[in-house]
């Protein structure tokens, strides 16, 4: 029994150990990985690239002036629109990997905080 929970105790502070390593090679490669997907899952939502690839195709097939005129103003509008949404949800994207890269950092100061400060007397 004791055998046991000496082989527990170790292992548990093995993986407390190399949690931070664990964290900065396995984990961020897993991290970018699905950010990735999330990022086409955005892009195949969005498809801003198929939007300025029809710029100049008329809407409804009206061919006259008139029908071109307001298809490429009304497809441009919703090339910038969709273009913009994509970037914001790249910049989100990238904001998520910033957390995920600082938050072993975060723990450990406010840890080290709440343990090591001193405290205020009154």
């Amino acid at each position: 029994m004791l055998i046991v929970f000496q082989r527990l105790c170790v292992e548990a502070l093995l993986h407390v150990l190399l949690l931070p390593f664990w964290w900065y090679t396995v984990g961020v490669t897993r991290w970018v990985k699905k950010l990735f997907s999330w990022f086409r899952l955005g892009n195949e939502y969005l498809v801003p690239l198929l939007w300025w690839g029809h710029l100049f195709v008329p809407m409804f097939g009206q061919v006259d002036r008139q029908g071109r005129f307001v298809s490429f103003f009304i497809r441009i509008v919703n090339a910038i629109v969709r273009t913009f949404a994509l970037a914001v949800w790249a910049t989100i994207l990238f904001g998520a990997f910033l957390v995920w890269c600082s938050l072993p950092i975060l723990v450990l100061y406010f840890l080290g905080s709440a343990f090591f400060m001193p405290k205020p007397t009154v």
